[in-house]
């Protein structure tokens, strides 16, 4: 069962290209989930995580390129948050790579805690602003 499903009530921007984008970086996520629930080997694991790193500063460079484009005017903390939560996330990896104690279950708590947090609190502001 995945850790978090597309719903476009909750979750759509009103831009296909991001909201394409969401729903790849929730398959990317659940990816991650099912793989550290079935406590799939390390070079499994650092491959997913890695995937979930790659896709967000992809997903996050575009949505900035967006947000740039329509003059959004909240601009700059909306990168201030995409960069602590890439910092954040890289600390994760990096400690739970190295053996570190982090439950599974936390980082799958931050990963889907923020993501639907921000598309919910911080990417439907843009939202609105395209109107």
């Amino acid at each position: 069962m995945p850790l978090i499903e597309w719903d476009s009530d909750r979750f759509s921007v009103k831009n296909e290209k991001m909201d394409d984008q969401h729903k790849r970086w929730i398959e990317i996520i659940n990816s991650l989930h099912e793989s550290l629930m079935k406590s799939s080997g390390m070079e499994t694991l650092e491959k997913v995580f890695q995937d979930v790193l790659d896709y967000t500063a992809f997903h996050f460079y575009e949505e900035e390129k967006l947000l740039e484009e329509m003059n959004y005017p909240h601009l700059y903390d909306h990168k201030v948050i995409h960069e602590n939560f890439k910092e954040k996330m890289e600390k994760l990896k990096d400690e739970f790579m190295s053996g570190g104690i982090i439950l599974r279950t936390e980082i799958m708590s931050i990963l889907k805690n923020w993501l639907e947090d921000h598309i919910i609190k911080e990417d439907k502001r843009y939202s609105i602003a395209q109107m």
